[in-house]
């Protein structure tokens, strides 16, 4: 049983508004980003959000991990990957946190799965950015 946590027009209306939007590119997301934290960070921020996150679904699926070890690591990539605009992953790793510390592992939901799903998806747009340099995407 996955217990679904209520958001309400509101709040999607509030995440249209973003200043990144998963309906952009990955090129156009991290040139956007390069104009707030500098064109030299902006790929080594997006390396490091996209391991947050699969730190993030590690601890997901770790049977060791106790549930407030799972809430801070997840924490820490629900903060990154909003940074970067990955708003999907961001809400889904923001209810695996509301989870665990409400006591449910979120391991144990379609959670991770949903997570795994949209951070294969994150690494497979953002990779042939990343690949073929940073220089390509900066304004000219």
């Amino acid at each position: 049983v996955i217990t679904a946590l209520s958001t309400t027009a509101e709040d999607h209306d509030d995440a249209d508004q973003d200043h990144f939007s998963e309906s952009r590119d990955a090129a156009t997301m991290l040139r956007d980003l390069g104009e707030l934290v500098g064109h030299d960070t902006a790929p080594r921020l997006v390396r490091t959000t996209l391991d947050d996150a699969e730190a993030a679904l590690a601890a997901m699926i770790n049977p060791d991990l106790t549930l407030g070890a799972k809430a801070d690591i997840i924490h820490k990539a629900v903060g990154s990957t909003g940074m970067i605009g990955l708003e999907e992953l961001t809400e889904t790793l923001s209810e695996a946190e509301t989870l665990a510390r409400a006591g449910i592992d979120p391991g144990t939901t379609a959670l991770a799965v949903a997570a795994r799903a949209l951070l294969q998806e994150a690494h497979a747009e953002f990779a042939p950015v990343l690949s073929q340099g940073y220089a390509a995407s900066q304004p000219v």
